[in-house]
C-alpha cells in the first residue's frame, strides 16, 4: 500500500532512521499542456530534479518526501516548467495537509515543539501560525454578550484590556492597551453594539467614558470584589502601622495576623476566633478596624439597595478620625463612584470570571516563555475553537456495523472560548511544552 495516502503517487523506496522517514515517490499524472503559454502536444521531458518536501509525521518520526520531479521543455513558448504537483503547497517545501497540521498544532503548543516534531524550521512554524491566525480572524464572528465584562491583565511589559461574555462565561477578545481610544475603537466595531444591556468593570476612568460614549443604553456595575478589596486594604494599612509600633515580642503575639484578619470572622474556626478576640482586646484601633471592614462586607448581603445606602452612611460615620487616612481611598471610590458601585443592587453580577481569565493569561505567558502579545491573544482566542468530534475508533472501521450517513450539524452561534477549555488545555500543556 501506498504509505503516504495520496492518489496518484507511486511509492519505490522507503527509508527509515532514528528520527525521520525518507520516503522517495513520485507523482505519475504529467500534463498535457504547457502551462506557461497553454499550448498543447507540445512538451517533451527536459530532465528531472529532486525535490524534498516535508509531510505529517509518520509513526511519530518526521515524514520526508524526495521527489523525482520531472521538467518539460515546450516547443511553442521555449519555456521549461516543473511537473504540477497539486499536493503540495506552492509556497513551502511541505505537503498541503501539512501546513493545515502546523497550522492547528501551532494553537496549542509551542512554535518550538512543533518544529521539532515536523522537521519544519520554526520561523516557518510562526510564519504558519500567524497566517492561521488572519484567516480565523476573517472566518469567525463572535456574538455580541448583552452583558459584557471588561478587565485587564498586565502582559509583556503592558496593560491590556480583555473582553468577556458574563453570561457564558467565554473571552471575546485581548486588545493591546487598555487606554480610551483603544477600548471606544473595539465597542464602537461591535456588531449589534445595542444589544449589550450591562457593562461589568473594574474603577478604570477610561473604561467608564468609553461605554459611556459608545453604549450610553448600557448600566456600568462595578465589580464588588474590587470595592470590598479596598476596605480590606483600609484594614491592613491599621494592621501595618499597629506593628511597626510594637517590639519584636509583641509583634510574635500577633503571628497570623494576616491570614485571620482577611478573613470573614464566620469563616474562621474557635481557635482563630479566640485569637482575634484577644487581638482585639490588647490593640482597639485594629479592633476597630477589622470590624470596619466586616460591617462594609455585610452591606454585600443586603437585598435592598436603599438600605445599603443608609447602611453606608451610617457606617462612613462611624469611622473614627484617626483611622479616615486608612479607609479614604475607600470612601473615595464610594463617593466618585457611587452609581455604578450602587448598580450592582440593581443587577447583582461581578466579573468573577473576567478576574480569572486574567490568571489564566499570565499562565499562557510564563508557559510560552518569550511570546509576543499577538501570539498570545491568539492562543487564547483561538486554541480552543470547536472542533469536529471524532466517533469511535472501531465504530468506523469494523466491518459488521453497517454505514450510517452522519446527521446534519445543526448550528451553533459562537459566543467565544470558554474559561473551562482554557483551562483544560492549558493543565495538560503544563505536562509537556506548550
Amino acid at each position: 500500500m501506498n504509505i503516504l495516502n495520496l492518489p496518484d503517487w507511486d511509492v519505490y523506496e522507503i527509508k527509515e532512521g532514528e528520527y525521520d522517514y525518507v520516503i522517495t515517490a513520485r507523482y505519475i499524472p504529467e500534463p498535457v499542456a504547457c502551462i506557461r503559454c497553454g499550448v498543447m502536444g507540445q512538451l517533451y521531458r527536459h530532465g528531472v530534479k529532486k525535490q524534498r518536501f516535508m509531510d505529517l509525521p509518520i509513526h511519530g518520526k518526521r515524514a520526508g518526501i524526495m521527489v523525482n520531479r520531472q521538467r518539460y521543455h515546450c516547443r511553442a513558448c521555449h519555456q521549461t516548467s516543473f511537473q504540477p504537483l497539486p499536493d503540495m503547497e506552492k509556497n513551502h517545501a511541505a505537503t498541503k495537509r501539512l501546513i493545515e497540521f502546523i497550522g492547528r498544532e501551532s494553537m496549542k503548543r509551542t512554535f518550538v515543539s512543533v518544529a521539532d516534531d515536523t522537521g519544519i524550521h520554526e520561523r516557518t512554524v510562526r510564519r504558519l501560525f500567524m497566517a492561521t491566525v488572519k484567516r480565523l480572524e476573517a472566518e469567525n464572528y463572535i456574538e455580541t454578550p448583552v452583558w459584557l465584562g471588561i478587565d485587564e491583565v498586565h502582559l509583556v511589559k503592558r496593560a491590556r484590556c480583555i473582553l468577556t461574555n458574563v453570561q457564558q462565561r467565554t473571552v471575546i477578545d485581548l486588545l493591546a492597551s487598555r487606554t480610551k481610544d483603544v477600548v471606544s475603537r473595539y465597542l464602537y466595531k461591535l456588531p449589534n453594539k445595542d444589544k449589550i444591556e450591562l457593562v461589568t468593570m473594574d474603577m478604570w476612568q477610561p473604561y467608564r467614558d468609553a461605554v459611556k460614549d459608545i453604549l450610553p443604553q448600557a448600566a456600568i456595575v462595578i465589580d464588588k470584589f474590587h470595592v470590598v478589596r479596598l476596605a480590606i486594604q483600609g484594614m491592613d494599612t491599621v494592621r501595618k502601622q499597629t506593628r511597626s509600633h510594637l517590639t519584636a515580642r509583641q509583634v510574635r503575639t500577633l503571628k497570623r495576623d494576616r491570614y485571620i484578619l482577611f478573613h470573614r470572622k464566620n469563616e474562621l474556626d474557635e481557635k482563630d476566633k479566640f485569637i482575634l478576640a484577644t487581638w482585639i482586646g490588647q490593640f482597639p484601633s485594629l479592633g476597630k478596624a477589622y470590624q470596619l471592614k466586616e460591617e462594609f462586607c455585610d452591606l454585600w448581603l443586603i437585598k435592598d439597595k436603599q438600605e445599603a445606602q443608609e447602611r453606608y452612611l451610617k457606617w462612613m460615620m462611624d469611622v473614627p478620625t484617626e483611622l479616615e487616612p486608612a479607609f479614604q481611598p475607600l470612601i473615595s471610590a464610594m463617593t466618585n463612584w457611587k452609581p455604578e458601585i450602587l448598580s450592582y443592587w440593581d443587577y447583582p453580577v461581578t466579573n468573577a470570571y473576567t478576574e480569572a481569565l486574567a490568571g489564566l493569561v499570565k499562565l499562557a505567558n510564563r508557559i510560552g516563555r518569550g511570546y509576543s502579545f499577538q501570539a498570545i491573544r491568539a492562543k487564547i482566542l483561538y486554541s480552543g475553537l470547536p472542533t469536529v468530534h471524532k466517533p469511535v475508533f472501531n465504530r468506523v472501521l469494523e466491518e459488521r456495523l453497517p454505514f450510517r450517513p452522519m446527521a446534519a450539524i445543526p448550528e451553533v452561534k459562537n459566543y467565544g472560548i470558554p474559561f473551562s477549555t482554557l483551562y483544560e488545555l492549558w493543565e495538560k500543556g503544563m505536562d509537556c511544552e506548550w
